[in-house]
């Protein structure tokens, strides 16, 4: 069964992350939310977000900020929603540093549906509104991963309303010189990932999007769909040990049904956008499968005494869709 591209209103469970391709509360002013209605004159549906343009009444030219289109997809979304020429009403957060712009949280059609497209948004002009569930897969397709589905050797999906970021079992244990440095930090000038550049580790571990383990043999294949990105994880300790990459060398070992990862010679020297990490970090990983099958839990450990007076300890998990894919990310920098 699939469930149909439209409902009266789609909320879009994107959490908020720290490590976002740009700050969102740097850019964005959440105490100043403001309206503006015309039509669209330009839609740029691509990742990391989708972006669209509207003239106003006045004449004036709106540029407007919205959820990357890989989620919007995954809740029955598509561009058609959003197309040249369709008039909309658009609600959100004020752009802090530029007129006529904002992150647009609800969108009002022609026919009077309400689209709500960011996870804190609220039903503004239509207040019984439902909510869209995410979208259903085709039976097949569930069949398919059913049966092909081996262990943590399957696709692995954010559970949806669940944050996604790497959420520290307590404060950031920071150095002096750490703190400083988040203290220095400029969103824009200092900014790691702009546009379509690739996050790496640990940030990657941070995204939103589905990932899927492959079994290679003496590999096992981490396949991201963020930045269309492959991590390799070594299950030969003696593998020679590779240059530093923004993934970094990993290599792995089982304990009982858990998948445990120690990665170095990481090059990409960001834990968060304002959290430096040194060459020296130590990255230790366990993926544990609950016996169901269906819930991937994650601790992450970040060793690395130029940033952390004290390991740092943080979890999230994924869960088992099965008939969700890993789907090619389709980047594009904003012309």
């Amino acid at each position: 069964m699939r469930r149909p591209l439209y409902c009266l209103a789609i909320i879009l469970l994107a959490a908020v992350d720290t490590s976002a391709h740009h700050s969102r509360a740097y850019f964005y002013d959440s105490s100043r939310v403001i309206e503006a209605e015309g039509v669209i004159t330009r839609t740029l549906w691509r990742n990391p977000h989708t972006r669209f343009w509207m003239r106003d009444d006045d004449g004036a030219e709106w540029a407007l900020e919205s959820t990357p289109p890989a989620t919007l997809i995954r809740h029955g979304l598509g561009p058609e929603a959003l197309a040249e020429g369709t008039r909309v009403r658009v609600a959100g957060p004020a752009a802090r540093f530029e007129a006529n712009a904002m992150e647009v949280h609800n969108v009002l059609l022609p026919d009077g549906r309400e689209l709500l497209i960011q996870t804190v948004a609220r039903p503004r002009w239509m207040q019984d509104t439902p909510i869209l569930q995410p979208s259903e897969f085709a039976e097949a397709d569930i069949a398919a991963a059913e049966a092909s589905a081996d262990g943590l050797f399957r696709v692995w999906s954010r559970q949806y309303g669940q944050s996604f970021s790497l959420v520290p079992d307590g404060e950031f244990p920071l150095t002096q010189a750490a703190e400083a440095g988040r203290e220095a930090y400029d969103p824009i000038a200092d900014n790691p990932i702009p546009g379509c550049t690739a996050k790496g580790m640990p940030m990657i571990m941070s995204n939103p999007l589905p990932f899927e383990f492959v079994d290679a043999g003496n590999e096992i294949y981490l396949r991201i769909e963020e930045y269309d990105l492959v991590r390799i994880i070594h299950m030969d300790p003696d593998v020679a040990v590779a240059s530093p990459s923004i993934l970094g060398h990993s290599v792995g070992r089982w304990e009982d049904d858990d998948l445990v990862v120690t990665t170095t010679q990481i090059n990409f020297m960001h834990y968060g956008s304002a959290i430096p990490l040194s060459a020296d970090v130590h990255i230790l990983e366990r993926f544990a499968l609950s016996d169901d099958e269906r819930r991937l839990d994650y601790t992450l450990t970040v060793t690395d005494p130029e940033t952390f007076i004290e390991p740092l300890t943080a979890r999230r998990h994924w869960v088992w869709m099965p008939g969700e894919t890993v789907k090619a990310w389709s980047c594009l920098e904003t012309p």
